[in-house]
């Protein structure tokens, strides 16, 4: 089960870059600003995260995560024609909807497990913790001013209202034979 846990962060993370560098790419930024907004907005949730529950950041401890958001980033600068075809971007658009969920979900988990207040506290972090890359790449790449992230708009539910049934399955207990 850890190992399946592992292998879907490491997808979220790419699902993360493939959408950060999909937003600029069609920009004239050479291949390290892609890697750079790439890796931002793959990890950039998760830092903020662990700095708030003031644990080791998880990029810092794994670079397995850093180097798949490079990988993901390069590919998709090279690559980002091909990605854009309606069905194939749909695609990547819905897995990394999927990763913001489960991240959303992880982040509440953690902050359940080191004792954090709930159900309040591992919500707002879990919603935190999935858009905060998205966020805090976007005033590098937006030229209007306003998130253009194709990830999730601001102020999308779904992050937080994945983290808020997990926090409220962890204050609940269930009846007796479920």
């Amino acid at each position: 089960m850890e190992t399946l846990l592992y292998c879907i962060g490491l997808s979220g993370t790419a699902a993360f870059a493939v959408t950060a560098v999909l937003v600029v790419a069609t920009r004239p930024v050479d291949l390290l600003s892609a890697i750079v907004f790439g890796i931002i907005t793959a990890v950039g949730g998760g830092t903020i995260r662990d700095l708030t529950l003031d644990v080791p950041v998880f990029w810092v401890t794994d670079a397995n995560y850093l180097w798949v958001a490079i990988v993901a980033s390069v590919a998709t600068f090279f690559t980002h024609t091909h990605l854009t075809r309606k069905l194939l971007y749909q695609l990547v658009l819905y897995i990394d909807g999927l990763g913001a969920a489960l991240f959303a979900v992880f982040a509440a988990d953690k902050a359940i497990s080191l004792g954090f207040a709930g159900p309040l506290v591992p919500i707002i972090l879990g919603g935190t913790t999935a858009i905060g890359g998205g966020s805090s790449s976007t005033p590098w790449c937006s030229t209007s001013g306003r998130p253009n992230s194709p990830r999730r708009p601001c102020g999308s539910p779904t992050p937080s209202v994945s983290a808020g049934c997990r926090s409220c399955s962890s204050c609940c207990s269930s009846p007796p034979g479920f």
